[in-house]
């Protein structure tokens, strides 16, 4: 602060000034005395509601300290600044959870045989039909993982290793990629436990468990296609049990919002498939079959909601 200049902070949180001994900061005007300009920091919060410890002496003696020449008082008796989420002050960032697309998370059979992706020969598709309901014909179909790759193609696996590097460089503490059966309705996603190898997850309990070992106590959401509209569910979801606080971001890539009018083509005729690239896959009419009473195709179908 120099001559005739004057600065003054208020209404401020100064961390960890704990007082004498503790040597975190000290605050001193140099340019004090007649004719200098003027510090001020009234109305602060100092650690403590006593206020700051003041060294009246030059810049030698230890502790967290307001020198001479600085107006301090009145002082806050209470913090107006929550403290730094779990202790963390810089490079907070959130833990990670990722939703992904339609047909990109495996589903097995209750004897643990992959039913999707399909082996590199013969769709047992008869065991992914639904009734006119919705509901499976086959009971017991769980999922255990997202894709990473099919057939040498990379559908998750750069992905998939650029976030693990995230933690392992310590930038975020967990992810955490969650699959689901992409053949329902997007909302029993969201309200309906998902069903794994020996037990069920749900989607609201996964955000709360990432966000109680997240830097900043809050999930970002990464979505991809279908996956973006199960997260908006989500986040609808959230806000109705008022814990929308817990997301950080969220962010969509590649999400048909307004639909994809490729729904129709692949319902009528089992077109836009895995059949398509992979004929030895699946055939039209067994993608055809599938769709036929699968919610999740009717969800992205156009329509005014």
């Amino acid at each position: 602060v120099g001559p005739n200049n004057s600065v003054e902070i208020t209404d401020s949180s100064f961390h960890d000034n704990s007082g004498e001994g503790a040597h975190k900061f000290r605050i001193f005007n140099f340019q004090g005395g007649d004719g200098a300009g003027g510090l001020s920091i009234p109305n602060s919060w100092w650690g403590n509601p006593s206020g700051p410890y003041h060294l009246t002496a030059n810049p030698t003696g230890t502790g967290d300290t307001v020198g001479d020449f600085i107006g301090f008082s009145p002082w806050l008796s209470e913090n107006p600044m929550p403290d730094p989420p779990s202790g963390c002050i810089e490079n907070c960032f959130s833990n990670v959870l990722f939703l992904p697309g339609l047909e990109a998370s495996r589903l097995y059979d209750t004897g643990g045989d992959r039913l999707w992706e399909p082996p590199f020969f013969g769709l047992d598709h008869e065991k992914l039909l639904l009734d006119h309901s919705g509901v499976p014909v086959h009971p017991g179909i769980y999922t255990a993982d997202v894709i990473d790759e099919a057939f040498t193609a990379n559908i998750y696996k750069s992905f998939i290793g650029k976030m693990d590097g995230l933690v392992a460089d310590e930038t975020i503490n967990e992810w955490n990629d969650f699959p689901y059966d992409w053949r329902f309705d997007v909302n029993d996603i969201v309200d309906n436990p998902t069903a794994l190898a020996t037990t069920t997850i749900s989607l609201v309990a996964e955000v709360e468990r990432l966000a109680a070992s997240s830097k900043s106590e809050k999930v970002t959401i990464i979505s991809h296609s279908n996956g973006g509209l199960v997260g908006k569910v989500l986040i609808s979801e959230l806000e109705s049990q008022s814990k929308a606080d817990l997301v950080d971001k969220f962010i969509m890539v590649a999400v048909p919002q307004l639909g994809t009018p490729k729904t129709i083509a692949t319902l009528l005729h089992g077109e836009a498939m895995p059949s398509e690239w992979f004929p030895f896959v699946a055939q039209a009419r067994e993608i055809r079959e599938i769709g036929e009473n699968m919610p999740s195709g009717y969800t992205l179908l156009p329509s005014p909601e």
